[in-house]
């Protein structure tokens, strides 16, 4: 009887019940996630072991699809069709002769080509899509410079392009009004505490893609 009864009993001691009385007689909070994990014996070591491998697994599986697509981004060949469907608009002229050597909020480009923010926005996509202008944001401004493209080839045309755009005289009168409103920006309310265009190298920002 006694061989039989300890036979009866379970492998594991029987958890107490995680209940607890809180705040006066008839309020029973919740057990937290650590009062429902086994506590200590050979059970609650498998399965601490079993959620650790999951975590390992799913953080390897992450790192697998940020590699697969750093590598695929890399591989894909430069589209010069749409390099040059970017340098076929005269907006996205204009913005590229105004960034220049230079890195600028939009809000200088929506001042001085007198358009809309998401018409300057739309052209500035284009461009980015294009490979030949990156953003990066500080704060509530965004900031567009100019990059070369990783085409040596269309490297080279944009360069000719952008000394090009200088000696046009709309171009010009483009950069002279960007003078002005980086001179004088209280004058402009849409000017308002933005940051000053920085001066940028586009040979070091090609490197550092």
């Amino acid at each position: 009887a006694g061989l039989l009864s300890r036979a009866r009993e379970p492998p594991f001691p029987p958890q107490q019940s995680k209940l607890r009385f809180v705040g006066g007689p008839g309020r029973i909070s919740r057990p937290s996630t650590c009062d429902l994990l086994p506590q200590g014996g050979l059970g609650g070591s498998l399965l601490l072991k079993h959620i650790f491998a999951k975590a390992t697994i799913s953080l390897a599986n992450t790192f697998v699809k940020a590699y697969k697509y750093v590598m695929a981004v890399k591989a894909s060949p430069f589209d010069m069709a749409r390099f040059f469907q970017a340098l076929g608009d005269k907006t996205r002229l204009r913005l590229l002769n105004l960034m220049g050597d230079q890195e600028i909020c939009v809000c200088y480009f929506v001042e001085i080509l007198a358009q809309g923010q998401p018409k300057i926005s739309r052209h500035l996509a284009y461009l980015r899509r294009a490979g030949i202008v990156e953003a990066r944001r500080d704060g509530k401004w965004m900031h567009y410079r100019i990059v070369m493209p990783p085409n040596s080839g269309a490297a080279q045309v944009l360069r000719q392009t952008l000394a090009w755009l200088k000696e046009d005289r709309g171009m010009q009168a483009d950069r002279a009004r960007l003078s002005k409103a980086c001179c004088r920006p209280a004058k402009f309310s849409a000017l308002h505490g933005a940051p000053l265009p920085i001066p940028v190298d586009c040979a070091i920002a090609s490197e550092a893609r």
